[in-house]
């Protein structure tokens, strides 16, 4: 099993997990006590895992137990331009997301889906080609003890199967602590 550091994008090609719905969104499917977020722009960055204690009765326990592994990322290059996005805590201070979001050499701040609190992130990794990016906090035991986080963990898109169903969350396009619903179209597709 590959960690987000060792992933190029031959490691997903054969199982590019998509929708139709959301063709860019970051996403979460359920399937067998488990959370399948998924980080995608162009092409799928990674799939993350949190395994319950208890299945979900519904998408709003669901949302609720997910939803503070979650986080909005602003990347302020100066005063007139930028962008935000989706990040997932992978482990205690470790921020998954796209390349694209951290572009630019910006300011980088964090923000828990709890509060308006701002907190800064510096990128400890990034791969322009394969889209993706590592941030750690510059206080992360700060962050810790005020929002509670959760820790999400990287899973096998081999484990997921056409049909699935699919719960988007995130902050796609500055819309905040958006939620979404529905299922997993395809894991790949071909150029005819």
């Amino acid at each position: 099993q590959k960690t987000a550091y060792e992933m190029r994008e031959s490691d997903w090609s054969s199982d590019v997990c998509s929708s139709d719905l959301f063709p860019s969104h970051d996403r979460v499917a359920i399937m067998n006590k488990k959370i399948y977020a998924v980080l995608a722009a162009p092409i799928l960055l990674a799939v993350l895992a949190y395994n319950l204690d208890t299945t979900p009765r519904n998408t709003v326990e669901l949302v609720e137990q997910v939803k503070p592994g979650t986080v909005l990322i602003t990347n302020q290059i100066d005063a007139t331009s930028g962008g935000s996005g989706s990040g997932f805590i992978l482990e205690d201070n470790m921020i998954i997301t796209n390349h694209h979001v951290i572009d630019g050499n910006g300011k980088i701040s964090v923000y828990s889906p709890n509060s308006r609190k701002k907190y800064e992130a510096k990128v400890v990794y990034q791969d322009k080609i394969v889209d993706l990016a590592i941030l750690r906090l510059l206080d992360w035991e700060l962050f810790e003890k005020e929002q509670k986080p959760v820790n999400l963990k990287l899973g096998n898109s081999d484990e997921t199967s056409e049909g699935d169903k699919i719960v988007v969350i995130g902050n796609p396009w500055g819309l905040t602590w958006s939620v979404s619903e529905g299922i997993l179209s395809a894991k790949s597709y071909r150029d005819w």
